[in-house]
Order: structure tokens, then C-alpha cells, then sequence
């Protein structure tokens, strides 16, 4: 037998051998409970997963927004509104200081770069208070008829069943990020004006 001809041989009876152990592999009639690619670790039995309330902190992800109150053009609590009943639960704001009291800016770094005073934190606050973890009627409605104008513009229908996001996020933990800019050589703690309103 030439050497070339008992390497081909043994070849073939080792792809044979392999094929056969990772048939034997994936019916699990050797391993029991371990995922592929990981033969050591346990993989949880899938009933672990059934309650989507109750998983593995890994198989959650978070919908986040940046300078969430701003829509491209004002900053409004419709906006924010909007954000959050699209499922969004890190939220975030740029706080800066004018005329004795915290305003909301808009900044693509810390510094606010529109200051128009037209979202006081102090409003902002109230809002979440009320709306972090209740549906905000008014922006459903609204967001809804939106959503309903698109579809038919486009000659579809609307189908609403089953678990939406819009269903479900006020059941999970809301993430508020708060940037404060305070202007350089400033004398004001702002700081500590925005924890005695967080209070």
C-alpha cells in the first residue's frame, strides 16, 4: 500500500469517526446540558427563560437616547414623551443654569449649545414623576395616530397584537443621565441645584 493511499484511508475513517461523535454530540446521548462550542459550561435548561420578567441580566437590552428631549429642532416634553414610549429607558439631558433656575439645553458635548429656556428641569422632573413607569395617554394617542396616517399613506394596515414595547417598558427600570454644564469661572454650584430639585 503506498503512502498516499493509507493517509486518504485514514483520513476518511477519521472525518467517519467525527461525523459519528458529533452526531452522538448533538443528540446529547453523551453530554447532557452543554451548549455547543462551550463543552464545559452547563447551558441553562430553556424553562429558564419562559418568564421574560425574570432573565439572566445578560439577555436584556437597553434602548438608550441621547439629549432625549431635543426632536432636531426645540426641546419639548413631547419629545421626551415620544422617546420613552418608544421603548427608550436610558434617557439623557443636558442641565445648564440661566436667569436663576436649571434649563434643559442641547449639546452634542457637555456645553449646551441651544439655550432657549423653554424646558425648566423642574417640569422635566414632573414629568418622569408622573410617566416613568405609567403610559403617557396623550402621546400614545398621538404617536398611534402618526404610526396609522404612515401605514395608510402607504396603502397598508395596521395590525396591533401580541407584546409591543409600547405594551411592556413601563415594567422595566428607567435610566436618567443627567449632564450639568457649568460655564468656566462660574461661582454657581450647580451641582447642588440640581440634587435639591432631584429631592
Amino acid at each position: 500500500m503506498k503512502t498516499t493511499e493509507f493517509i486518504l484511508i485514514v483520513s476518511i475513517v477519521v472525518l467517519f469517526l467525527y461525523i459519528i461523535v458529533r452526531w452522538i454530540y448533538k443528540k446529547g446521548f453523551l453530554f447532557n446540558n452543554v451548549q455547543e462550542g462551550l463543552d464545559s459550561l452547563p447551558y441553562p435548561p430553556k424553562t429558564d427563560f419562559l418568564d421574560s420578567e425574570n432573565l439572566p441580566l445578560k439577555e436584556y437590552a437597553i434602548y438608550g437616547s441621547f439629549n432625549t428631549a431635543y426632536d432636531g429642532t426645540q426641546i419639548t416634553l413631547k419629545q421626551l414623551g415620544t422617546i420613552m414610549y418608544g421603548g427608550c429607558r436610558f434617557i439623557d439631558f443636558n442641565v445648564f443654569y440661566s436667569d436663576n433656575d436649571l434649563y434643559i439645553g442641547f449639546a452634542n458635548d457637555n456645553a449646551p449649545t441651544m439655550i432657549d429656556q423653554s424646558l425648566k428641569l423642574s417640569k422635566l422632573i414632573e414629568y418622569l414623576n408622573q410617566y416613568a413607569f405609567r403610559i403617557d395617554e396623550d402621546i400614545k394617542k398621538e404617536v398611534e395616530n402618526t404610526f396609522a396616517s404612515q401605514i395608510r399613506e402607504f396603502g397598508g394596515t395596521t395590525v396591533n397584537s401580541g407584546q409591543t414595547i409600547q405594551k411592556t417598558y413601563t415594567k422595566y427600570p428607567l435610566f436618567v443621565n443627567i449632564r450639568v454644564y457649568r460655564p468656566p469661572d462660574s461661582e454657581i454650584d450647580i451641582l447642588q441645584l440640581v440634587s435639591e430639585q432631584l429631592i
